[in-house]
């Protein structure tokens, strides 16, 4: 199975194609852990397809634990997501889920950094500005 998620803060539209491009489920969820894994527990193993952004780097989290392949696009690089005239999340959903279908290259997928070093940065950040406001006193 494949699956898009088209990730907002509050709701998420999920749809679920069979191997050949088929329909098998559009929906609407709510954009936490328990609801984005209630639609797609029926569907064994699914490559899940969603766009880098707020929610980007605990979904795959929780996917991946979940048994799912996780794709995370980078859609910066994927011109049929941000250059299309008529966008709505159902239809972006729609095509994450068609080019995770296709192949996985077209969507350039991104890696986030890993909690530590997410951690880490931000420590270097935090100081980077302390000495910037020392500097400034």
């Amino acid at each position: 199975m494949f699956i898009g998620c088209d990730l907002g803060d509050k709701f998420t539209d999920v749809c679920v194609l069979d191997q050949n491009g088929a329909i098998v489920e559009s929906t609407r969820v709510r954009t936490t852990r328990q609801s984005l894994e209630r639609p797609l527990n029926g569907y064994g193993r699914a490559r899940v397809v969603l766009e880098v952004g707020t929610h980007s780097r605990w979904v795959p989290a929780a996917l991946t634990e979940a048994g799912h392949e996780v794709i995370v696009a980078n859609p910066r690089q994927v011109r049929l997501i941000w250059k299309r005239p008529r966008k709505t999340d159902q239809s972006d959903a729609l095509v994450l889920a068609r080019l995770g279908r296709i192949d996985v290259a077209l969507l350039a997928p991104v890696r986030h950094r890993n909690r530590e070093a997410h951690i880490d940065l931000a420590c270097l950040r935090a100081r980077d500005q302390l000495v910037a406001h020392a500097r400034n006193s």
